[in-house]
């Protein structure tokens, strides 16, 4: 048999690549484990995301349905009596602030549809995290006045994807205007039937609520505005977050940036 001796120069530079190739199996064991992990990470923000939709999408389309059904509750137990006058008073308000709370809970859930499919549902993009994705885009929104915002993400807004979002708006929107119609219907043959100062009175503040209510659901929570809420915070994310979406210019996104801070 024969014996191999080494040099100690050819022993020094096996033993060398030796370590060279133990240290990059090491570096790829870590980085498959590191990319395992982040891996892991996005499923389960991905998970969490879709409970908290899933979530407000519950209490968006039960909250109404409680309040009708407890005030209507209340209204057959206090027939005849004084305190039947505060109800419509009571109905209009509760409706008025319940759809205030969705209108929030539904400009959530849109702006995390928006996030999952413009981040979390595209694997080569850079990842940093839903509470820090979230807290630049809040950044973005408070530094931004509202006037520049719509020059900024008009670039990213896709017009095709507008009338496919929020369609079920409007159902909603119906679900909390009919209630406070009859509520202030109700009120105003409570005070004819009984003309005296509380249910004139009751009537009055009925109805000034319900012109409050008439405004909001004609102007900022109107159907047409909330249906472009999807894309609106798809536009959002895509800027506060400096994304590259193909089919979006990003010199001109940044000539728009610059245009609007002169």
């Amino acid at each position: 048999m024969t014996r191999i001796e080494l040099t100690p120069t050819a022993l020094r530079h096996t033993l060398l690549r030796s370590w060279a190739i133990t240290i990059v199996r090491l570096e790829q064991k870590e980085e498959k484990k590191v990319t395992q992990t982040e891996s892991d990470i996005r499923t389960a923000e991905y998970e969490s995301l879709r409970q908290e939709m899933l979530q407000n999408k519950k209490y968006v389309f039960e909250r109404p349905l409680v309040i009708i059904g407890a005030v209507g509750l209340a209204a057959a137990q206090l027939s005849g009596t004084h305190a039947a006058v505060t109800l419509p008073v009571l109905l209009v308000a509760l409706l008025w602030l319940n759809l205030w709370f969705t209108v929030n809970r539904l400009r959530s859930t849109a702006r995390i549809v928006a996030y999952v499919g413009l981040v979390l549902e595209v694997p080569e993009r850079e990842w940093i995290g839903w509470e820090n994705a979230l807290r630049l885009h809040r950044v973005w929104t408070k530094t931004h006045p509202i006037k520049d915002q719509g020059e900024l993400i008009r670039p990213h807004l896709d017009p095709k994807a507008i009338p496919d979002a929020m369609m079920f708006y409007p159902i909603l929107l119906w679900l909390h205007v009919l209630p406070v119609c009859v509520g202030i219907f109700a009120s105003g043959l409570h005070a004819l039937a009984i003309p005296k100062a509380p249910e004139i009175g009751g009537f009055i503040l009925a109805t000034l609520l319900g012109v409050g209510f008439a405004a909001i659901c004609g102007g900022p929570f109107r159907p047409k505005r909330m249906n472009a809420m999807i894309e609106i915070q798809c536009a959002i994310w895509i800027v506060s977050l400096g994304l590259k979406i193909q089919g979006n210019s990003e010199d001109a996104s940044h000539d728009s940036s610059r245009s609007s801070l002169k």
